[in-house]
């Protein structure tokens, strides 16, 4: 509904099973579809062996990728020479320079060492649900589920992301669209 009200047009969907890994079938479809944008949704592995195929098939030089999940550790698995016209959008995103986001970065690296995975947008964002569940627990002084929900309602707390804003169940925060350069948003 929303491409159509913005003047797109969708002119094609298809759901693959979880680990599949011949995406040929797919990529002939888009191919004969020529699309301007395919939004992926899929994540971890099979994100990563559907976007590889994408830019081997020489899919990536016309038609851009906007992916739902996909961070710097997926970048990895795809490769730096498979990312071309490849965004995401998301709330975090290491190279954005924050305090909250570097400080985030500095403690992970204090306990985990210099050679520990990245954070990216996926991880970062199971964090962040960690913050939210203790300033609500803080706020409900439980943790029993009605008053925890209701401790939600116009609370503030501190994220990776900086300062989040949750009001009538909705979480008001920065967001943004980045290009994926090598391995690297």
């Amino acid at each position: 509904r929303y491409i159509k009200e913005t003047g797109g047009t969708v002119v094609g969907e298809e759901f693959v099973p979880v680990g599949e890994d011949d995406h040929a079938a797919q990529l002939e479809r888009i191919r004969a579809a020529k699309p301007d944008v395919v939004l992926i949704s899929l994540i971890g592995t099979d994100s990563v062996t559907f976007n590889r195929a994408f830019a081997e098939a020489g899919l990536a030089r016309t038609i851009l990728r906007y992916a739902s999940c996909v961070d710097e550790t997926s970048l990895l698995g795809i490769g730096a020479d498979k990312t071309e016209n490849l965004f995401c959008a998301s709330g975090y995103f290491p190279s954005v320079g924050s305090h909250a986001g570097d400080d985030f970065r500095d403690r992970h690296r204090a306990m985990f060492g210099p050679f520990a995975p990245p954070i990216g947008s996926c991880g970062e964002s199971a964090y962040e649900g960690f913050c939210l569940l203790e300033a609500a627990a803080n706020r409900a002084g439980t943790l029993d589920i009605r008053p925890l929900l209701a401790a939600t309602d116009n609370l503030v707390y501190r994220s990776p992301r900086g300062s989040i804003t949750v009001r009538n169940g909705h979480a008001r925060m920065p967001m943004y669209l980045a290009e994926a350069d090598g391995l690297d948003f």
